[in-house]
Protein backbone atom coordinates (compact mmCIF):
# COMPACT_ATOMS: atom_id res chain seq x y z
CA UNK A 1 0.00 0.00 0.00
CA UNK A 2 2.69 2.56 1.02
CA UNK A 3 4.66 1.54 -2.23
CA UNK A 4 1.47 1.66 -4.67
CA UNK A 5 1.06 5.53 -3.14
CA UNK A 6 4.41 6.47 -5.20
CA UNK A 7 3.96 4.74 -8.32
CA UNK A 8 0.69 6.25 -8.85
CA UNK A 9 1.45 9.79 -8.55
CA UNK A 10 4.05 9.36 -10.97
CA UNK A 11 1.70 7.34 -13.17
CA UNK A 12 -0.52 10.66 -13.00
CA UNK A 13 2.38 12.17 -14.64
CA UNK A 14 2.64 9.55 -17.67
CA UNK A 15 -1.19 10.05 -18.09
CA UNK A 16 -1.28 13.53 -17.88
CA UNK A 17 1.71 13.80 -20.65
CA UNK A 18 -0.24 11.30 -22.82
CA UNK A 19 -3.67 13.08 -23.03
CA UNK A 20 -2.00 16.69 -23.43
CA UNK A 21 -0.07 15.09 -26.79
CA UNK A 22 -3.96 13.35 -27.45
CA UNK A 23 -5.35 16.34 -27.67
CA UNK A 24 -2.66 18.56 -29.06
CA UNK A 25 -1.22 16.09 -31.97
CA UNK A 26 -3.94 13.31 -32.33
CA UNK A 27 -2.77 11.86 -35.63
CA UNK A 28 0.62 11.41 -34.85
CA UNK A 29 -0.32 11.10 -31.43
CA UNK A 30 -2.45 7.62 -32.63
CA UNK A 31 0.24 6.70 -35.14
CA UNK A 32 3.44 6.30 -33.00
CA UNK A 33 3.32 7.88 -29.16
CA UNK A 34 0.44 5.50 -27.99
CA UNK A 35 1.93 2.52 -27.82
CA UNK A 36 5.10 4.32 -27.11
CA UNK A 37 3.42 6.04 -23.73
CA UNK A 38 1.61 3.02 -22.57
CA UNK A 39 4.38 0.87 -22.49
CA UNK A 40 6.24 4.04 -20.58
CA UNK A 41 3.83 4.01 -18.43
CA UNK A 42 3.62 0.63 -17.04
CA UNK A 43 7.40 0.35 -17.19
CA UNK A 44 7.25 4.01 -14.56
CA UNK A 45 4.32 1.94 -12.52
CA UNK A 46 6.41 -1.06 -12.09
CA UNK A 47 9.45 0.52 -11.57
CA UNK A 48 8.80 3.25 -8.90
CA UNK A 49 6.29 0.16 -6.60
CA UNK A 50 9.41 -1.99 -6.85
CA UNK A 51 11.87 0.64 -6.19
CA UNK A 52 9.73 1.68 -3.47
CA UNK A 53 8.73 -1.84 -1.79
CA UNK A 54 12.52 -2.66 -2.02
CA UNK A 55 13.54 0.04 -0.34
CA UNK A 56 10.80 -0.82 2.56
CA UNK A 57 12.25 -4.10 2.41
CA UNK A 58 15.62 -3.35 3.12
CA UNK A 59 14.66 -0.72 5.91
CA UNK A 60 12.85 -3.55 7.75
CA UNK A 61 13.70 -3.58 11.19
CA UNK A 62 12.30 -5.80 13.94
CA UNK A 63 9.15 -5.44 14.84
CA UNK A 64 7.91 -3.00 17.82
CA UNK A 65 4.73 -4.22 19.12
CA UNK A 66 4.31 -1.32 21.42
CA UNK A 67 4.22 1.23 18.37
CA UNK A 68 1.35 0.83 16.34
CA UNK A 69 2.31 2.13 13.00
CA UNK A 70 4.29 1.19 10.51
CA UNK A 71 7.55 2.89 11.60
CA UNK A 72 7.30 0.19 14.06
CA UNK A 73 8.71 -2.02 11.35
CA UNK A 74 10.18 -0.18 9.04
CA UNK A 75 13.17 2.63 9.92
CA UNK A 76 11.13 5.98 10.44
CA UNK A 77 14.46 7.39 8.41
CA UNK A 78 13.09 5.31 5.74
CA UNK A 79 9.73 6.28 5.80
CA UNK A 80 10.84 10.01 6.15
CA UNK A 81 12.76 9.52 3.29
CA UNK A 82 10.48 7.91 0.64
CA UNK A 83 7.76 10.48 2.40
CA UNK A 84 9.81 13.22 1.33
CA UNK A 85 10.25 11.67 -2.25
CA UNK A 86 6.98 11.31 -2.81
CA UNK A 87 5.54 14.92 -1.57
CA UNK A 88 8.82 16.18 -4.42
CA UNK A 89 7.30 14.11 -6.88
CA UNK A 90 3.23 15.71 -5.39
CA UNK A 91 4.66 19.15 -6.07
CA UNK A 92 6.36 18.45 -9.24
CA UNK A 93 3.37 17.04 -10.31
CA UNK A 94 0.92 20.20 -9.93
CA UNK A 95 2.32 22.33 -12.80
CA UNK A 96 1.58 19.13 -14.83
CA UNK A 97 -2.23 18.72 -13.82
CA UNK A 98 -2.84 22.70 -14.17
CA UNK A 99 -1.24 22.48 -17.50
CA UNK A 100 -3.48 19.92 -18.33
CA UNK A 101 -6.74 21.27 -16.92
CA UNK A 102 -5.83 24.45 -19.43
CA UNK A 103 -5.31 22.67 -22.41
CA UNK A 104 -8.62 20.14 -21.80
CA UNK A 105 -10.26 23.58 -21.36
CA UNK A 106 -8.98 25.02 -24.77
CA UNK A 107 -9.80 21.26 -26.36
CA UNK A 108 -13.05 21.33 -25.30
CA UNK A 109 -13.76 24.82 -26.20
CA UNK A 110 -12.80 24.18 -29.68
CA UNK A 111 -14.78 21.03 -30.23
CA UNK A 112 -17.73 22.15 -28.88
CA UNK A 113 -17.33 25.38 -31.50
CA UNK A 114 -16.91 23.05 -34.28
CA UNK A 115 -20.21 21.17 -36.44
CA UNK A 116 -19.89 17.33 -36.35
CA UNK A 117 -19.64 17.80 -40.42
CA UNK A 118 -16.32 20.08 -40.02
CA UNK A 119 -14.97 18.07 -37.51
CA UNK A 120 -15.61 14.51 -39.93
CA UNK A 121 -14.20 16.78 -43.07
CA UNK A 122 -10.88 17.26 -41.49
CA UNK A 123 -10.68 13.77 -40.10
CA UNK A 124 -11.23 12.57 -43.34
CA UNK A 125 -8.50 15.12 -44.64
CA UNK A 126 -5.88 14.22 -42.48
CA UNK A 127 -6.48 10.49 -42.94
CA UNK A 128 -5.84 11.22 -46.80
CA UNK A 129 -2.70 12.21 -46.29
Amino acid sequence: MFASSLSLICVNICIVIDRVMAMKIPVLYVQKYKQMWLRISIFVAVATFSMATLVYCLGRKEPNMSVQHFTGVVDRDVVNILYAVKSGISVFNIPFTVYFLNVLKKFVKITAQRLPSETLRTVVHLFKI
